[in-house]
């Protein structure tokens, strides 16, 4: 059988919306400390009157992201993540403010002053190894900024298939998990050679007070040795390590390795991969050419380039059309015998990738491995031709995924954003929406209450405790009329609301225009006749096929979202 030798790509080691004063931080995809594009803290007011929809709406319309809202102040009587205030403060960039300050709902955008503590320097994160002073890449993909969110999770695993993994490296104990040698077809995948263990550390070495801080730090590495002592090997051995790193759970995996041609096996071992959505991160080689190698040039791995500054190719960096992101091609990284060395190569740039994704999954609770791909190289930072989508730019990209992982299916995907991102939700667990979840009399009390910021209310219902989430909505919408209850005394708190009963409670809410009589199976002479139609009218619904509107179906949480979405007009 003909086999393709393969070597290592390394040169030597050498909410919501707030009530008053909202903080929100929106993070340009240009280059930190570029002035061009370096965005500037502002103040936004909100002309009067502008409701809290319209001033979600502005801030949408300049690209504001609700995962960047921090509270300042609270108005008595609401919670700090209500909905969006009449000022809010914003890190915009300069196209962003020229459109913020030419939206007629805002009155004026102003300069903010910054303030700072008192004789100390620290930054949110910053790990206590000895080398972070040195970890210019780690900084330069803006790994360090997604840690104030998570510095990853045990349940999140990068493979690094490879020369091999110390076992011994005092910054990966507690890190790994079973691995296999290829090689030598044994289960102790230990390094002989050091480029394993480098990349290793820089995906996912522990933040402490040794060696360096890896870019995932509580992320786990499985060993796949496919790799000899002088960092040779096949690619039939690199095939049947992604293959085993598939089987046996790893999320990420990073291949440190090419060849100049590609086999069955891989596009096999590449295919099952895909098939369990499986991320698989390949350096794209070191001959400063722009000849393809494997498995990097193939579509479903992805390409990583090196940088040697943070906006030019490294010289002996691989480039072209199929390279898809960069990243810093000279890190520290650990080393056999606990060395610590500066590790160059596209070899070093990749881990750096696998660590970033690995954030991602760890983030967001291990959305698709397409999502976390396409998030990496659609908010990269355009540097150059032949480097794909450019620098990775690991906060945009965790800034950019979906609020929530189970809606991507969703034909109301996107007004779930729409009202996710006008604070009106914070989904049915952390992460989650739960689309097709039936929508309860006291979920949509809150929903009302949110939208339309309502006066607080003193009615009770006998079935409503005063401990419920969702008491304060419920006399709120009791208070602007727009429930009585579903019996007298009684809300009725957990029963599903119908099709029928949203129009009348958006019809209230609302106060609607009555429209035309339509939808053969209302009945005209129906109690919530009126308002099926007056939302109808206001383009609220279509209804739920050409000619029907279903009024006894119950509401899922995600007609929930589109039907609020067209009705606040996010």
């Amino acid at each position: 059988m003909n086999v393709t030798p393969v070597s290592r790509h390394a040169r030597r080691p050498l909410r919501r919306w707030l009530p008053a004063l909202v903080t929100l931080t929106l993070l340009a995809t240009a280059a930190p400390g570029l002035a061009s594009t370096a965005p500037v803290r502002v103040v936004v007011d909100f002309a009067a009157g502008v409701s809290a929809g319209q001033r979600a709406a502005a801030l949408a319309d300049a690209a504001v992201d609700r995962r960047t809202v921090a509270a300042a102040s609270v108005v008595t009587g609401h919670s700090v993540d209500d909905r969006v205030a009449p000022t809010t403060v914003a890190q915009v960039t300069a196209a962003q403010r020229a459109r913020l300050a030419a939206d007629p709902r805002v009155d004026d955008v102003y300069d903010d002053i910054p303030v700072r503590v008192h004789d100390t320097t620290a930054a949110a994160v910053v790990p206590e190894d000895p080398a972070w002073s040195q970890q210019d890449g780690v900084r330069q993909i803006r790994a360090a900024d997604v840690w104030e969110h998570t510095t990853g999770d045990p349940s999140v695993t990068i493979a690094v298939v490879d020369t091999g993994v110390d076992p011994d490296n005092a910054d990966l104990q507690g890190r790994l998990v079973d691995g296999h040698d290829f090689v030598n077809a044994d289960a102790d995948p230990r390094d002989d050679n050091g480029h394993g263990t480098a990349a290793a550390t820089i995906a996912a070495a522990a933040g402490d007070t040794v060696g360096i801080a890896g870019v995932c730090w509580q992320c786990r590495v499985m060993p796949v040795k496919v790799l000899d002592e002088t960092g040779k090997g096949f690619l039939s051995d690199a095939a049947n390590g992604i293959a085993w790193a598939v089987e046996h759970g790893a999320d990420i995996i990073n291949v440190s390795l090419g060849a100049p041609d590609t086999m069955p096996l891989l596009d096999d071992a590449l295919q099952a991969a895909v098939d369990a959505g499986v991320l698989v991160v390949a350096s794209a080689g070191n001959a400063g050419d722009t000849a393809p190698q494997w498995p990097a040039a193939d579509d479903r791995a992805m390409a990583i380039a090196a940088l040697e500054t943070p906006d030019t190719r490294a010289s002996y960096s691989n480039h072209g059309s199929w390279v898809d992101v960069a990243a810093p091609g000279c890190n520290p990284a650990g080393w056999l015998d606990e060395a610590t060395v500066s590790f160059c190569g596209t070899s070093s740039a990749a881990p750096l990738v696998s660590g970033a994704a690995a954030l991602l999954t760890a983030a967001r609770d291990a959305p698709a491995a397409t999502v976390i791909r396409t998030a990496l190289a659609d908010t990269a930072v355009h540097v150059g031709p032949g480097l794909g989508s450019g620098r990775v730019d690991a906060l945009s990209a965790f800034l950019a995924l979906p609020t929530f992982v189970d809606i991507s299916a969703s034909v109301h995907a996107e007004n779930i954003e729409k009202i996710a991102a006008a604070g009106l939700t914070d989904g049915c667990t952390p992460d989650r929406y739960c689309p097709d979840a039936p929508v309860t009399r006291a979920q949509m009390a809150s929903f009302l209450d949110r939208a339309l910021d309502l006066d607080a209310g003193t009615a009770t219902f006998a079935d409503v405790s005063s401990d419920n989430t969702h008491a304060a909505s419920i006399a709120a919408i009791a208070a602007a009329g727009i429930s009585n209850g579903c019996a007298p005394s009684k809300y009725c708190p957990a029963a599903p609301v119908t099709r029928a009963q949203m129009a009348s409670f958006l019809d209230r809410a609302l106060d609607l225009a009555n429209g035309p009589t339509r939808f053969a199976d209302v009945d005209p002479d129906g109690v919530h006749a009126i308002a099926i139609y007056s939302i109808a009218a206001a383009e609220i619904t279509n209804g739920c096929v050409p000619d029907r509107y279903c009024p006894r179906d119950p509401v899922t949480r995600g007609q929930m979202a589109s039907f609020l979405a067209r009705a606040l007009e996010l």
